[in-house]
Parts: C-alpha cells; structure tokens; sequence
C-alpha cells in the first residue's frame, strides 16, 4: 500500500510541476515558478508523511501529512483538458486545509486529546464541504475567464451572491484558524511540563502555515494590502509542519541516543570501579 502511494506521490509531483506551466493547453499557462512552488510544498509533505507512515503504521500524523500532500497537488490536476478536470477544481479547491487542521490537533501522538475535538473537524469538513458544493453550483467562470470550460453545474448567475459567498468562506476560513491556534494553545495550557515540551515545537511549526492563510485571505477582505512578493514564494511557509516533525524526530533520537550512551559509560565505569575493589 505504501508503495504505491509513493509511485502516486512522485507521478502527482511532477505532474503538478511539468503539465500547468509547459503543457497544458489552457491560456494562459500557470506560471512555472507557481509550478515549481506547489510541486516542491507538496513533494515535502508526501515524502515526510510517507516516512512518518512506514516509521509508525499507527499514527495518523503521517497519514495526515500525505493527505495534506495529495489535498494540496490535486488541485493541478485541473489543468488538464476538457470540462471534467476544470469541475475538478471545485472539489479539490483548498482540500488540503481541513486535513492540515486535523493534523495541527492530534500532533505528535496521533490521537485527539478531548472527545468533543471531533466536533471541531467535523465542523471543519462541513463548512469546506458546503462552500465547495455552493461554488460549484453558482460560478460562472466564463466571467472572468474567457476561454474557460462552462461550469455543466452552473445552477444560478449571481455575481452579488458569489461575492457574498466568498467574503463569507474566507470570513470562515480565518476564524477556523483562529480555532485550531487556540486549541493547539489550549493543549499546552492542559499538559504538564513533560507534555508541554513535545507540543511547544508545534507551536511554531503552525504559525508560518497560519500566516499563510491570513496573507492569502486577508487582502481579499480588504484588511491588509495586497502583497505581490508573497506570491507564489508564500507557500514554502506551509513546509514548516513536515519539516519541523522531522527536527522533533531527530532531536528525539539524538536525545535518546545521549541517555543510551551515558547508561552504558555508567555501566562500564561501575564495572571499572568493581574490578578495582576486587583487586
């Protein structure tokens, strides 16, 4: 299983950084640094999730962080030809954020640490579930978008409701945010100080892909400026969650490796001090 989900990983990621940018035949082409960007966030997310996976089979941290991957690549995928791949953007359209928030509240264990957590995922499905599907049922692309496919779901032309609908998904988009920082802090608060230290690295391993978000959401609500150089360079802020999980791992092994060491040099140096006393 594993194997194959590294055989579709690497096909996605260099999909993802070939087919926009060089040969799709839509116009005008995705630019190749938007190619190159995405297909490098989303390659560090499937080869640490992927890692995480085989090094713990029954920790959905790595599950999470391929999920993430896929979530964050598919979106390429519209790219292809034809009106099927362009409604495919509208299921794919931010998927790798409810997976992204999931992983931020079960981070390192694997395991929810309160029942009514799920609550807040299943909130997080939802809303992205519902914004989605009334997406796809009231955007005309043909509006901004001369030579777009017709949406074949288009059930209503509204541009005052689309706006609305928008304003309305990034509104909800920022306080789901807002929720998964506060209980990432929430946990910490809870634990004891054993606890505390496994969780801190989390703590600044979420807030790059926080300030991703409100970079890309807050200019389209009109409450900062848009910012020109963010784009598409912005999106490497998302790879702190992969490579911080591979810090804290090697950190862990290290420190492990210290304690192994030193309880054998205690070991020897007891045997030493035996030897002396017998002689």
């Amino acid at each position: 299983m594993q194997l194959l989900v590294a055989v579709a990983a690497a096909a996605l990621v260099v999909f993802a950084a070939i087919y926009p940018p060089l040969l799709t035949s839509h116009h005008p082409k995705e630019p190749l640094a938007w190619g190159l960007v995405i297909a490098t966030v989303g390659a560090v997310y499937l080869a640490v999730g992927i890692s995480a996976w085989h090094d713990r089979p029954y920790n959905c941290v790595g599950v999470l962080m391929v999920a993430v991957g896929f979530g964050y690549l598919s979106y390429q995928l519209s790219w292809l030809p034809g009106a099927i791949p362009w409604e495919w953007q509208y299921v794919t359209g931010d998927f790798e954020l409810p997976f992204l928030g999931w992983l931020a509240l079960v981070y390192p264990t694997g395991r929810l640490r309160y029942r009514r957590e799920w609550i807040v995922i299943v909130a997080f499905w939802t809303f992205w579930a519902s914004s989605q599907a009334l997406t796809l049922l009231t955007d005309d692309p043909r509006t901004y978008c001369r030579d777009c496919p017709q949406n074949i779901f288009l059930v209503r032309i509204d541009p005052s409701l689309q706006s609305s609908l928008g304003t309305a998904i990034r509104i909800g988009t920022l306080l789901g945010a807002g929720v998964v920082v506060a209980l990432v802090l929430a946990h910490w608060w809870r634990a004891t100080s054993r606890g505390r230290r496994s969780i801190v690295p989390l703590v600044w391993m979420i807030g790059p892909p926080i300030a991703w978000v409100v970079i890309y959401l807050a200019p389209r609500l009109n409450l900062l400026p848009y910012q020109d150089w963010a784009f598409p360079w912005f999106n490497f802020a998302l790879v702190s969650v992969p490579l911080g999980y591979v810090y804290t791992r090697v950190r862990d092994r290290w420190a492990r490796g210290g304690v192994g060491e030193l309880i054998v040099g205690l070991g020897e140096a007891l045997h030493v001090d035996a030897a002396f006393g017998a002689a």
